[in-house]
């Protein structure tokens, strides 16, 4: 599958979000692994009082139900 401007959200074991935007993606294996590329763009906030982690790597693989993330593209990470 191929998407146009996808969004995901990812749910931590502590009910903290990571939201996960890309301005391309694929799918394979069903909804195993989704491959983000261009314009990839994570943050993540831990509380309210934490501020927020922007990561934005080129490319990045997504295992939604591992609740993982993997790249071998470089990253950059923001507070």
């Amino acid at each position: 599958f191929e998407f146009v401007a996808p969004e995901l959200n990812i749910y931590g074991a502590n009910g903290e979000t990571w939201h996960i935007s890309a301005a391309r993606g694929s799918s394979t294996h069903g909804s195993d692994t989704v491959i983000l590329n261009e314009d990839v763009h994570i943050e993540h906030r831990v509380n309210q009082h934490a501020p927020t982690v922007v990561v934005t790597p080129d490319k990045l693989i997504v295992h939604p139900q591992d609740k993982t993330a993997d790249s071998d593209a470089p990253v950059t990470i923001r507070y």
